[in-house]
């Protein structure tokens, strides 16, 4: 279970693919452990890389999160 979730709002255009259709979760998963797009995959392989800056974005704001019990 996530220690916290949010909802996306305004257009959602999901996870982003490689042009032959492949899902890059891992890439986003990186993306939101702080990694740069640059750094999990090729622009030019993925049908739309604007979606790894949103997930970069996404990554980069703060959280109000607090963890107990």
């Amino acid at each position: 279970m996530p220690g916290a979730t949010t909802t996306a709002s305004g257009t959602w255009r999901g996870i982003p693919h490689t042009k032959t259709g492949k899902k890059l979760e891992v890439p986003v998963k990186r993306l939101m452990q702080g990694a740069t797009p640059t750094q999990v995959a090729d622009p030019s392989s993925i049908d739309d890389p604007d979606l790894l800056e949103f997930y970069a974005a996404f990554a980069a704001l703060p959280t109000n999160i607090s963890v107990g019990r």
